[in-house]
């Protein structure tokens, strides 16, 4: 437990890096620890980096949104003319209209996105250089596997005579792509993914693998199901709905796994933008 949580001097230069990493990166000198291959397919931001995103890129999306929908509230309030009696439920349906929707959403991924690269300034090529086009397949895997499941359990539910609907996240989805399509693909299909991609994958997931990978897998993918999940409406609906962003969510690990960030990120972006311009379309 914890083994891979600190540094350690390098045989080689005596200078202290990630014992985490395969090589030393100063060096080259190869991690004489044999389970440091387990990291060898995506490279380890190191510990500060990853708490920084799992902790504080989530603390950074609900505080931004929280900010901007107070803004609104504001707004709302000083030009609301109706009853008091009528004043959260008008409230309510103002902040969830796409117009006031799409900008706390947008802004929220916007933000955050720019702090992730700020974070990384200087440590891109390290991450992005374990990436290996001809392991590429591991993405096809995780891209196919994803609608198989759909499929599957779509099949499961119907044969069981379960009937269910869009869960509140994708309700919302569909609202703001049908408000503004490119402005949907931009955020939900492409800044989305990215901002998601570096929180639960470098960060979560690299966090949870340095103490056990298994545990990294499964934890990862419960986290990406549970942050889909309406608590403030947890209804059979929702329950029944978590296992389309739970399988998914195991599904980005393995590609990130085995290929890296770039994996990953092309899978969750295609997967997203194919939602998109299917929402567009009022295909389900």
């Amino acid at each position: 437990m914890g083994i891979f949580l600190g540094n350690k001097l390098c045989e080689n230069c005596s200078r202290s890096y990630d014992r985490a990493k395969d090589k030393c990166p100063h060096c080259g000198y190869e991690n004489p620890d044999p389970r440091s291959r387990g990291f060898i397919n995506f490279e380890p931001p190191g510990v500060p980096r990853e708490l920084a995103l799992c902790f504080g890129g989530y603390l950074m999306l609900t505080f931004v949104a929280a900010i901007v929908q107070f803004i609104y509230i504001g707004i709302f309030s000083a030009g609301y003319t109706g009853s008091e009696a009528d004043y959260a439920k008008a409230l309510s349906d103002y902040l969830m209209a796409p117009s006031q929707l799409s900008v706390i959403q947008y802004v929220s991924y916007g933000v955050v996105a720019v702090a992730v690269c700020a974070l990384f300034i200087g440590h891109w090529k390290p991450l992005l250089r374990k990436f290996r086009p001809k392991r590429m397949y591991w993405a096809a895997i995780a891209f196919i596997g994803m609608y198989a499941f759909n499929i599957f359990y779509s099949l499961i539910l119907n044969a069981a005579g379960v009937s269910i609907s869009d869960n509140e996240n994708q309700s919302l989805v569909v609202s703001l792509v049908r408000y503004n399509v490119p402005l949907a693909i931009i955020f939900l299909g492409l800044v989305g993914p990215l901002v998601e991609e570096f929180i639960y994958r470098v960060g979560a997931f690299g966090l949870l693998s340095r103490i056990n990978k298994y545990a990294a897998y499964v934890l990862g993918a419960i986290i990406f199901g549970l942050i889909h999940f309406d608590f403030t409406n947890p209804s059979v609906n929702e329950l029944l709905n978590l296992p389309n962003y739970i399988v998914p969510g195991l599904l980005l690990c393995l590609a990130y796994d085995k290929c890296g960030l770039i994996a990953s990120y092309s899978v969750h972006a295609l997967n997203n933008v194919l939602s998109v311009i299917l929402a567009a379309a009022g295909v389900k």
